[in-house]
């Protein structure tokens, strides 16, 4: 799961510095789950990381929501609270889901 932030006001090297704090990694089975149960670990994901992070990272700044990729040109974004704010499709980096 991807962390959205403010990065492009952040310049290249420490951009790339701060790419691991970036993500939120999922567990190694998380795909074997319905598509309930995992919209519903990627907003538990987003609620716990708000409240271990008081919602700003190092060098990024303040967090703006989370991009939960659930296939290889799918993703939903989530809000801070833990939300669905909506949805769509396009190319997604690699690794941008992850499993940790």
């Amino acid at each position: 799961m991807e962390v959205v932030d403010k990065t492009a006001r952040v310049g290249g090297f420490f951009r790339a510095m701060a790419v691991g704090k970036r993500r939120l990694s999922l567990p190694k089975d998380a795909w074997q789950l319905s598509w309930k149960k995992q919209i519903r670990l990627a907003k538990k994901l987003v609620r716990e990381h708000m409240a271990e992070t008081g919602g700003e990272l190092p060098i990024l700044g303040q967090i703006e929501g989370y991009r939960f990729h659930y296939a290889t040109d799918r993703w939903i974004s989530l809000g801070r609270n833990g939300g669905i704010k909506n949805s769509g499709f396009g190319v997604v980096s690699r690794g941008a889901n992850k499993r940790g």
